[in-house]
This record gives C-alpha cells, sequence and structure tokens, in this order.
C-alpha cells in the first residue's frame, strides 16, 4: 500500500518528538464541551464558519479547544476550556493553530493578519484526530511544533491556500522549548 506522507515530506513526522502531549479524559471531555458548545454558538449566529479558519464541523472546533488545552499542559498555563469568540487569547498570551496534517504548516488567516498585534504568538500543533486516523481505541495525541510572531509571518511568510492567507512551514517555526514569556506576553502563573 502507497504512503499517505508525500514524497520529501517523512523527515518532517514529529510522532517521536519529545514534544508529544496525550490529554487525560478530563481534558478531552473539557475540549469536547467547548468546541461543542463553540460550533453551536455559531449555527445559533446564522455563522457557517464558527471559527477563524472556516471549517464547520464540531470535530474541528473539538480539535482546536484540544489543542489549546495541550499547550496549556505544556507550557504550565492554567486552561479551563473559554469560549473567546476570536476576542481574546488561546492560552495565556498565546493563539493556537491546529492541523491534523503531519506536515502541516502554520497558517494565519485573514483576521489573524488585520486585527491581530505585531506581538502576538501563534504556536503550531499537529494532533491524530482526523477522521481518516482517529479510532475510538486511540488517546487523542498532539504535537507541539514551534510558534512565530505575527511580525514574522507577514515578513517571512507566503500565501497559503488564499491570497488572504499567509504561512510558515514547520522548519520555518521557533522551537517550542525556546518560548519566553517577554512583558508583552507574560501571563499569569
Amino acid at each position: 500500500m502507497p504512503s499517505i506522507i508525500p514524497k520529501g515530506y517523512e523527515a518532517k513526522m514529529y510522532y517521536d518528538k519529545p514534544n508529544k502531549i496525550q490529554l487525560t479524559r478530563q481534558e478531552i471531555e473539557d475540549a469536547a464541551q467547548a468546541g461543542i458548545t463553540s460550533y453551536l454558538n455559531a449555527v445559533y449566529r446564522n455563522n457557517s464558519k464558527p471559527n477563524n479558519s472556516g471549517n464547520s464541523t464540531i470535530q474541528s472546533a473539538i480539535c482546536g479547544y484540544a489543542a489549546e488545552a495541550a499547550v496549556a499542559r505544556a507550557l504550565d498555563i492554567p486552561w479551563d476550556g473559554h469560549l473567546n469568540d476570536m476576542a481574546g487569547y488561546d492560552v495565556g498570551k498565546f493563539q493556537i493553530k491546529t492541523t491534523n496534517c503531519p506536515w502541516g504548516d502554520l497558517v494565519l488567516q485573514e483576521n489573524d493578519l488585520k486585527y491581530g498585534k505585531s506581538t502576538d504568538i501563534y504556536i503550531l500543533v499537529v494532533n491524530n484526530m482526523s477522521r481518516q486516523r482517529f479510532t475510538f481505541n486511540q488517546i487523542p495525541t498532539f504535537w507541539i511544533i514551534g510558534f512565530a510572531s505575527l511580525d514574522r509571518v507577514k515578513a517571512e511568510g507566503v500565501p497559503a491556500y488564499t491570497d488572504k492567507q499567509l504561512k510558515l512551514t514547520q522548519e520555518q517555526l521557533l522551537d517550542i522549548n525556546e518560548i519566553t514569556f517577554p512583558k508583552s506576553v507574560e501571563v499569569d502563573k
């Protein structure tokens, strides 16, 4: 059977990296509740795109909140599954972007580019929760890949899927272990 990984991307697999987070049952339940609530809020607002990425499935909403829980645990930041409705930060003073594609890029949407602050930090998380790979006997797992500031994405990013999006590849991101909490992104621990 041929590999689903495009040729040349094998080296980008992060499945054995130390930045691997497996959520607890409680963290999954909190993320699921937040994702379902977020999705339903969007539906009742007559918004066909409940989140900034344009994804409109309950699964994508749950994945986003689960990625937030993973980053919060990795950075030791309290997270309660709050719904920020794109008005605030996802975890502490950080924005979280997630993909189920192991070689996926950090993609910033039009609203991120338009309304974000130059010092905003975006963290890329890869998850194993896609329909093709997720099974009920598999613990949802997250790999925290790296981060970049909005300024950096604007300076070095290239158009992603539309001309209103910019992306950085995984190789362009800074290692999550190098993240610091300068005054502009300080969090209360």
